[in-house]
């Protein structure tokens, strides 16, 4: 799994980004904590890594590889969004002690396994649709994507094969908070942008009580680069 690794600060930020994006998602945030050890991975099946089957067990695992080898004695935090939201609360359900801090975005942890079955046939009519431009802008307005951001986000949905969409969207939506998250000694903070829709707000509520939660007022689904400040003010407090 290519990563980057930037700074070499006393505590680890660990950023993973969302399903159909990659680690240029997280520049901004790259840029405003230079003081601290940054490790920010293409996840497999998207940008650099886009050749390798995504799994959330091996995806995991390997993240283990790379905390453990790159920063094995300092105070981990891993900051998620959407997909990679879900791949963080996995992780500190599998090691309650392993995170120091976390700030889950727009986690989607009410599984809609009826809906996952609809992929396949869904994706095989929509596929060829991606690597349309005109298509693609409209996804990326949708996903509150600027036109800093246009040409990366779309380089990623054409080198994304069919196979590791299919893989993405069914982990996502199939997704199960980990019973034994309530175990985990880490520091939460959950945040939803204003007008997400009824299943990520209802997510909100049931992940409330595990520690802080905020919404993020004005933004969608993508608050890490709708709302660059806010995001990033709010994780320079948690992390204070």
């Amino acid at each position: 799994m290519n990563f980057k690794q930037l700074g070499d600060g006393e505590e680890l930020l660990l950023f993973l980004h969302g399903g159909g994006v990659s680690s240029w998602m997280w520049e901004s945030q790259i840029n405003y904590f230079k003081n601290y050890h940054c490790i920010v991975p293409d996840l497999p099946g998207h940008g650099t890594n886009s050749d390798e089957r995504f799994s959330m067990k091996s995806t995991i695992n390997i993240l283990w590889d790379i905390l453990e080898e790159a920063a094995p004695d300092k105070n981990w935090n891993v900051i998620g969004f959407s997909l990679g939201s879900q791949i963080a609360l996995q992780m500190i359900a599998e090691r309650p002690n392993a995170f120091k801090r976390a700030m889950i975005n727009s986690a989607l942890v009410i599984p809609k396994k009826t809906m996952s079955l609809c992929i396949p046939p869904t994706i095989f009519v929509t596929y060829p649709l991606i690597r349309q431009k005109a298509f693609a802008k409209l996804q990326a307005k949708t996903l509150g994507i600027s036109d800093t951001y246009f040409e990366k986000y779309y380089m990623d949905t054409c080198n994304m094969s069919r196979a590791n969409l299919i893989n993405i969207l069914k982990e996502n939506l199939n997704f199960v908070l980990p019973a034994n998250i309530n175990n985990a000694k880490t520091q939460f903070l959950f945040t939803i942008g204003e007008k997400e829709n009824w299943l990520m707000k209802q997510s909100m509520k049931k992940l409330a009580p595990l520690g802080k939660s905020e919404i993020i007022v004005g933004v969608g689904h993508n608050a890490p680069l709708e709302n660059q400040q806010v995001f990033n003010q709010l994780l320079d407090d948690l992390l204070k």
